[in-house]
């Protein structure tokens, strides 16, 4: 089976041809191409495509056969034969010893796919590469006698500091390739950051835009493997550094040409120093950042390109979450402008044709997310207008997002989610599910069993799950949620409170009481030490196990319990004698 059938379903010729390639690799071989230790373990094995060389399994095999295997196995079907009748001819081909199409995939291809499946390997053998050919390769010229002498030399150091540069380019677009969310530090890898930092000093002194730029690639990679301090530390310098050099380009006349490049390269540091900010948590820095970028942004593009757009719209995102103080020198964005700028930069990049899909999805994804976030305390009537707005952009951002060089990424996976989520509002539990599902795959395939990113999806399948009557399941994904929680974080973790909550109130709906007032215990124990009073997950635990001690016959027990929930409920914000928590437990308690 294809991979894209395993991920999606979706199938044409092109999934014909990669299983006529299976069948081929398993007669040439003897042996299945991909052969795991069970049935997950297999589909994980080829989503990831990593085949072995069937010539060295048949060494007999002829470079152009394996070639031609190689392409109709190919995970990215685009890049298979077009159906089935092209790859019989490409066979025919070898088989009468002339040219196939079929041809190994090129270097940087290669490269980029190894970066993607190894993404910390990548960033640190590429921050090593990088620091390698960062500085230009000077040649070191000495007197010369002759004037033609003179003149090699120049266009030799020239020759070579545009091959110099143009690697540069070259490792920071490999850099980037490798997915930021799976990289993980371990000691050995910040041992040779750490090395890497201490030589910019030394060997990229004398060409402060090349150190600032590898101090950019060094700081987000610093910033993609969690160690968000390192990362912002060395970003401010280059952001500082880029901010000095457009000074002195600003302050020299007819230097227009020289000043562009310098701004278009802060923009990027700045851009990354934000990000990795946000990332670490300081939302106020980043958002003061981001304002600064978006002025940048405005000094190179028209106001109403998608580029000037798009930065406005990325810092206002981050204002309701921010405290009064952050705002020093302007008020607090209202709601209607923050939308606004939103949907302008969502209009503009509509209308755009150089916008990369992956930016194109993440302002979607922004804008949809905002507007489920607004539609949340309105009325039912009130929240349609908004839930319609937003699965728009929700759907043109998944759209997006299978344009991209990496589709199934942990960014789309977190847009299925939200997807789910307004689907759920609108009351199409189908199509949440096929999409929470999605997620869920995506996830497993990217990060493994134990991520907690996992657990989350299973924590929103499960009550999904619940919704549509499935309630062993959902006790299944909640089980599995508490697994995921309790190896990877303390059990007063929020995640681990939720998580273990879920799980109790799941089992109480479904009737499965045996051992649950056991349970409960340990859950409001957690609750009361994690969550405030007002809190409404504590005072529901207390009244199911208030009843569950009713059928028991621990009349005291029970009354105690509702006696505590009713208490806790009339905490809660907004809660009144009439709403409807107070008048289910205040009736429980007056009915013994």
């Amino acid at each position: 089976m294809a991979p894209e059938q395993l991920e999606t379903g979706a199938h044409d010729a092109r999934s014909e041809v990669y299983a006529l390639g299976a069948t081929l690799f398993e007669l040439l071989t003897l042996q299945p191409p991909f052969r795991g230790e069970n049935r997950s373990a297999t589909e994980q094995l080829i989503r990831r495509g990593q085949l072995v060389s069937p010539r060295k399994l048949n060494p007999s095999i002829t470079r152009d056969v394996e070639a031609i295997v190689r392409k109709a196995m190919a995970t990215d079907p685009t890049r298979r034969y077009v159906d089935c009748a092209a790859f019989a001819s490409d066979l025919q081909n070898a088989l009468d010893r002339r040219p196939v199409s079929a041809r190994p995939d090129g270097a940087l291809y290669r490269l980029r796919c190894w970066a993607r499946r190894q993404p910390t390997l990548a960033l640190v053998s590429g921050a090593a590469a990088l620091l390698a050919i960062g500085a230009p390769a000077a040649i070191m010229v000495q007197q010369k006698r002759h004037a033609d002498d003179m003149t090699r030399a120049f266009e030799e150091e020239r020759a070579a500091r545009l091959a110099a540069e143009d690697m540069s380019d070259f490792m920071i677009d490999v850099l980037e390739s490798a997915d930021p969310n799976v990289a993980k530090p371990t000691p050995a890898v910040e041992q040779i950051l750490a090395r890497s930092v201490k030589s910019l000093d030394q060997r990229l002194l004398q060409w402060p835009e090349r150190r600032a730029e590898a101090q950019r690639v060094l700081g987000r990679i610093y910033g993609t493997l969690g160690l968000y301090t390192e990362g912002a530390s060395l970003l401010s310098e280059s952001v500082a550094a880029l901010e000095d050099q457009l000074a002195r380009a600003e302050a020299t006349e007819g230097k227009e040409d020289r000043r562009k490049a310098v701004l278009a390269r802060l923009v990027e540091s700045r851009s990354a120093y934000a990000r990795v900010l946000e990332l670490g948590g300081d939302n106020v820095s980043s958002y003061r950042e981001r304002e600064k970028l978006a002025a940048e942004m405005a000094a190179q593009w028209p106001p109403n390109h998608w580029r000037t757009l798009r930065a406005r719209a990325n810092y206002l995102r981050l204002a309701s979450g921010l405290p009064d103080t952050a705002f020093e020198n302007a008020p607090r964005p209202t709601t209607a402008e923050v939308q606004e700028a939103l949907r302008a930069a969502a209009r503009a990049l509509d209308k755009s044709d150089d916008a990369r899909p992956e930016i194109i999805a993440a302002t979607q994804g922004w804008l949809g997310t905002l507007l489920v976030q607004e539609s949340q305390p309105l009325p039912p009537a009130d929240r349609a207008p908004l839930l319609a707005e937003a699965r728009t952009a929700m759907e043109k951002s998944l759209a997006a997002f299978e344009k991209t060089n990496d589709p199934g990424s942990l960014d789309e996976a977190t847009a299925r989610n939200a997807y789910g989520l307004i689907l759920k509002h609108q009351g199409d539990l189908e199509g949440c599910e096929s999409q929470y599902r999605a997620a869920y795959t995506i996830f497993e395939d990217r990060l493994g069993p134990d991520n907690p990113s996992l657990g989350v999806a299973s924590l929103n399948m499960a009550g999904l799950l619940e919704a549509r009557g499935n309630a062993d399941e959902a006790i299944t994904m909640c089980e599995r949620a508490c697994e995921i929680f309790s190896a990877v974080y303390e059990p007063d973790h929020p995640f681990s409170v939720h998580a273990i909550g879920n799980l109790a109130g799941t089992r109480y709906r479904a009737g499965q009481h045996e051992g649950l007032i056991e349970l409960y215990d340990d859950v409001i124990a957690r609750q009361i030490a994690a969550y405030p009073e007002s809190h409404p997950f504590p005072p529901a635990s207390y009244e199911q196990r208030g009843m569950l001690r009713l059928a028991k016959g621990d009349l005291e027990g029970a009354r105690a319990d509702l006696t505590e929930a009713l208490r806790r409920y009339r905490l809660q914000p907004r809660a009144t004698e009439d709403s409807a928590p107070v008048v289910r437990t205040r009736t429980k308690l007056e009915s013994f």
